[in-house]
């Protein structure tokens, strides 16, 4: 999964769906491809091949401007990747999503001319079977359900966990849509009826229940929160309500520091181990209100104090404070993952084996954990334009964007994002449970929205270009014709390509990447298997195809310092690393037994074979470490981005500080 999920969070396509004397490809009609030349596609004719380590098959498709094309490569028992290229020559995509079954691949062309689709082994692998099929090949479509189709067509089937997707206007659902399944094992299919985690869209009315209860003057956002969770210790400043709603309180981040401890995310977790993990806290991250880190730690906290003031449980409170006052009856708080959500969707992940059954957080409600269905969150959305529930004045103290103490204006109020969508102030949060993903998006000047979920782990949403679909005529087209000008892909020379090229790293994000140059053109790469192809704009800026990362690099004297990467209207600042290459010397000197005091936990650091240096702690794989800079590793997964090594006067290594992004600066000492 894309690192960038968790941040807002980071190809898909057309089937024509329904009814299946629809369907392009007739199965039983393939003809065998040559790996010598490229091989014209055919919607009538599908193919099969075989591959062999290095080999590659190329297909040719000569489409038309602002076409929509879907195809699919059937992985028979062994992973494949699939790369496109466009007319003018550059990558486009890639694909590598799954390990067996079906890859699917899917884009709009913006230009007309001939197009390269090309297949091959992710690892050497003696003759491997594959079949491709091109399954559409259609003008993009006008009319937005029939863009939806497009767009929801990958998972529009009986093997592939699939989404709902409502539009809702003036409370009322005007267009719902379901597609796959809700639960592989029995074959039910995916109904916009049926309950599907939230994730952290349940924020948001973790917020509503805690100005509910200042309405009924049992908290005020301004308390001190030991005035409610006693236990936890005085951090040296005064953390507030409010700070924990959003986001500005100083916390470290509960499920990034419980990675740290071997923490599985289906692991069972008690929630009382939140208020131990501040306990253990040493000191803030940042004085509170200075920054906006954004933390599940404070909703979880949130909670245990509207238990508290309230005397009741908190599933309960909200079922008859929030969800029947408004008549949403098909919403629930689950409690954790053994918790019975009636008709809810299972949700499922993807490994070498291919799907499977994920379970969802522990201890996550208050920070996620709530089902709805699409006409409950309509009802939900409406609330923010009525405020029936609340009241004018609670409505618009949840959605005031937050104000730093140095006066910079985040967009985050509380519980919920606020910004701007082609000229239409939009309030929007996004969901990601371990499994589940989930996007809210409504305009409360335009009383519109749209809700998206999905029960798909790898699930790409397309929330935009659907609002795009349905409110075109509502929205602004000014940025967008400005955006059409100006995003012209340019050929740069090498020499132009080369000075960008390096490592970025981003501690507030914790995430690394490379920028590599390869076959004339600038890749974005986050690991192996996530390469994503960059097109110039100008010398400076690049895009990747579907126009999801837009990269700004910044120069110093002519010298690349810094990459600000835009995503979903966030900007994030990346800055340049100088490359750093240890010897097996330097390597050893880092081998040890290092123990962290808050985390109660052991790493044991060692130099294996190829010369690499590894993580272990008790009971979860190894994790290889990257260098990236001076005494400085990258853990080859999200939650250990960035391990640094810190000398003694010496020059002996007796320290080791581990951040991660939403966690900072934990210390380990040598053994």
């Amino acid at each position: 999964m894309h690192k960038f999920t968790y941040l807002v969070l980071p190809l898909v396509v057309f089937l024509i769906s329904s009814c299946t004397s629809n369907r392009l490809i007739n199965h039983s009609e393939y003809k065998s491809a040559s790996m010598t030349s490229a091989n014209p596609l055919s919607l009538t004719q599908g193919f099969k091949g075989s591959l062999e380590n290095e080999q590659k098959f190329t297909f040719t498709l000569n489409a038309s401007e602002d076409h929509f094309v879907f195809g699919q490569v059937d992985q028979v028992d062994a992973n494949l990747k699939i790369n496109v290229s466009g007319p003018s020559g550059d990558d486009l995509f890639h694909v590598d999503t799954t390990q067996i079954g079906p890859e699917y691949f899917s884009f709009d062309t913006k230009q007309a001319g001939v197009y390269l689709i090309e297949v091959s082994l992710v690892k050497e692998k003696s003759q491997t079977p594959f079949t491709f099929e091109l399954l559409s090949l259609e003008p993009v479509a006008k009319k937005p359900e029939d863009r939806v189709t497009q767009l929801l067509a990958e998972y529009d089937n009986d093997q592939t966990p699939g989404a709902v997707v409502g539009i809702i206007e003036n409370g009322k659902v005007t267009f719902e849509k379901s597609v796959g399944m809700a639960n592989l094992s029995y074959g039910i299919p995916m109904r916009t009826d049926m309950p599907t985690n939230l994730g952290s869209v349940s924020k948001q009315f973790t917020a509503m229940a805690i100005l509910l209860l200042e309405k009924e003057n049992k908290l005020s956002l301004d308390d001190d929160i030991r005035k409610h969770i006693p236990e936890i210790p005085d951090l040296g400043h005064t953390i507030t309500i409010k700070h924990l709603l959003n986001h500005t309180n100083g916390l470290r981040e509960m499920y990034n520091i419980l990675a740290m401890r071997g923490y599985g995310f289906e692991d069972y977790l008690d929630r009382q181990i939140v208020i131990e993990l501040v306990r253990r806290q040493p000191k803030l991250q940042a004085n509170p209100g200075d920054t906006f880190n954004y933390n599940n730690t404070a909703f979880a906290l949130l909670t245990h104090i509207a238990e508290r003031v309230s005397k009741q449980a908190y599933p309960d409170w909200m079922r008859e404070n929030v969800f029947e006052p408004l008549g949403m009856d098909n919403t629930y708080v689950r409690r954790d993952p053994g918790d019975i959500i009636p008709q809810a969707s299972q949700g499922y992940e993807l490994d070498e084996n291919g799907y499977r059954e994920s379970g969802d957080l522990y201890a996550a409600y208050g920070a996620g954990g709530i089902y709805t269905t699409v006409e409950d969150i309509g009802i939900w959305m409406k609330n923010y334009d009525t405020a029936q529930l609340g009241g004018k004045s609670l409505i618009e103290k949840l959605t005031t964007p937050t104000i730093l103490n140095n006066g910079e204006v985040e967009d985050y109020g509380l519980g919920i994002g606020i910004s701007e969508y082609r000229g239409q102030k939009v309030f929007r949060h996004g969901g990601a449970d371990n499994a589940h993903r989930t996007n809210f998006i409504y305009f409360p000047e335009l009383d519109k929205g749209m809700f998206i979920s999905s029960n798909n782990a790898y699930f790409n949403d397309k929330s935009y270009q659907i609002i795009d679909a349905f409110f075109a005529e509502k929205l602004a087209d000014k940025e967008e014709k400005e955006l059409a000008k100006d995003d012209q892909v340019i050929a740069l020379s090498d020499a132009q390509l080369e000075k960008l090229v390096g490592n970025f790293k981003s501690d507030k994000v914790g995430v690394n990447f490379t920028v590599l140059k390869e076959d004339g053109q600038l890749k974005l790469k986050f690991d192996e298997t996530n390469i994503l192809p960059l097109q110039a704009i100008s010398e400076s800026r690049f895009l990747t195809s579907d126009g999801r990362f837009d990269l700004q690099f910044v120069s110093k004297n002519s010298l690349v310092t810094n990459v600000d990467v835009t995503i979903n209207n966030s900007i994030y600042e990346f800055v340049k690393i100088k490359d750093y290459q240890p010897t097996i010397e330097d390597l050893s000197a880092f081998q040890g037994v290092y123990y962290s005091s808050e985390l109660d936990v052991v790493y044991r650091l060692l130099v294996e074979d190829e010369n690499k240096l590894m993580l272990k702690v008790y009971g979860r794989p190894a994790l290889a470490l990257k260098p990236t800079e001076q005494d400085t590793f990258y853990g080859d997964g999200f939650f250990f981005s960035n391990i640094k090594f810190i000398r003694e006067d010496s020059g002996t290594v007796n320290t080791l500080e581990v951040s991660n992004g939403r966690t900072q600066g934990v210390m380990f000492k040598r053994m």
